[in-house]
């Protein structure tokens, strides 16, 4: 469709200030496209030991100071009120915490001394020679125990288990804020751009009211009416289209923030200016002495090792201590029997051949 001069220069005009915030962030998505297309040929490998040997702290996440918001009473919302609601009430961080109390689960798990429990058991018969029968009565208590240090293992593989789990929240929590953060601004642009399309709207309403006008007083041709009426309808599909997306843009910042999605609230901010981006090689230093993915990588390795170690002892055999006692009676006359008894299983079919694979 033909657009007016006159519409085409306004419409410039009015979108300047929204081109003019976005031109940063523009070039700033140009430079990590372009850095990704060269990288073979602008970053060299890296050198050995620029990954960390051993995890480092536990990720500190900014948690804005500002009450947790009710959104059945909230209206606006900041960037701040979000990220506090997001760091309560995030879907992907309820799971992540729940994960994490399965660390200290199993934790509390490994902790007994002895695994096994003890086994009692009784017997009550008689013994018949002849025609003589007598009374007998029997208890024993046997008890499972590892000798090859099993349990040290086993609570170090827990521990190391449970790390990894409040590693991986860490990670979640950074990985919601950061997304919280990027779709706020992204609906902030949104906003803009809804604000510049109703700019433009009114400008073609104008337009066509003034081409009207001049076409009912005879001093311009029905058919410039017939252009400015295509102009404002293409004005306000374009409104429409703009306040579509900006919609679709807080629904997706409720969704990552576990806000109820049938009532988003009205952002409250501003774009903030450009910043300059950093250089590659100050990115790859944060990013491996930073990024909370690296953490649960380097303690997910810790746990698997922990765990080799254990399976490999678990195959050990576990001898069975026991004690037995038993009563005889032979007419008038009784025996009292007491026994100590040691018992070691055989590695011969089993010897742990699955947990050690896996």
């Amino acid at each position: 469709m033909r657009t007016h001069p006159r519409f085409g220069a306004a419409r410039s005009a009015i979108d300047g200030r929204l081109v003019a915030r976005c031109a940063g962030l523009a070039l700033g998505i140009a430079s990590a496209v372009g850095c990704a297309a060269s990288r073979s040929a602008l970053l060299p490998p890296l050198p050995a030991g620029a990954l960390p040997a051993a995890p480092s702290g536990r990720a500190e996440v900014f948690v804005p100071g500002v009450p947790v918001p009710d959104p059945a009473r909230t209206e606006t919302a900041t960037l701040a009120q979000l990220l506090a609601y997001a760091d309560s009430y995030a879907p992907a961080l309820r799971i992540a915490r729940a994960r994490s109390l399965r660390g200290e689960a199993d934790v509390a798990g490994a902790t007994p001394i002895l695994q096994a429990n003890p086994e009692i058991t009784a017997a009550l018969g008689g013994r018949t020679v002849g025609s003589s029968t007598s009374f007998e009565a029997g208890v024993s208590v046997q008890q499972s125990i590892e000798v090859g240090g099993e349990r040290a293992l086993r609570v170090e593989a827990a521990e190391r288990s449970r790390d990894v789990a409040v590693a991986t929240l860490d990670e979640a929590r950074w990985q919601i804020h950061t997304r919280v953060d990027g779709l706020f601004f992204d609906a902030l642009i949104a906003r803009e751009r809804v604000a510049s399309a109703g700019q433009v709207e009114q400008f073609a309403a104008g337009l066509e009211r003034i081409a009207v006008q001049r076409s009912d007083a005879g001093e311009d041709s029905p058919l410039t009416v017939l252009v400015a009426q295509a102009e404002l309808a293409q004005a306000r599909g374009q409104l429409v289209e703009a306040q579509r997306e900006e919609e679709a843009a807080r629904l997706r910042l409720c969704e990552v923030a576990g806000w109820p999605t049938d009532r988003p609230p009205a952002l409250e901010g501003d774009l903030p200016s450009p910043r300059a981006v950093l250089g590659t090689g100050s990115l790859i230093r944060l990013a491996t002495e930073r990024h909370p993915s690296l953490r649960v990588r380097a303690l997910a390795v810790a746990e698997a090792e922990a765990r080799i170690r254990l399976e490999d002892r678990e195959a050990w055999p576990e001898p069975t201590l026991g004690f037995a006692y038993a009563r005889e009676a032979d007419g008038s006359a009784g025996a009292d029997i007491w026994l100590f008894t040691v018992g070691v299983p055989i590695p011969l079919w089993n010897r742990n051949q699955g947990g050690r694979a896996h």
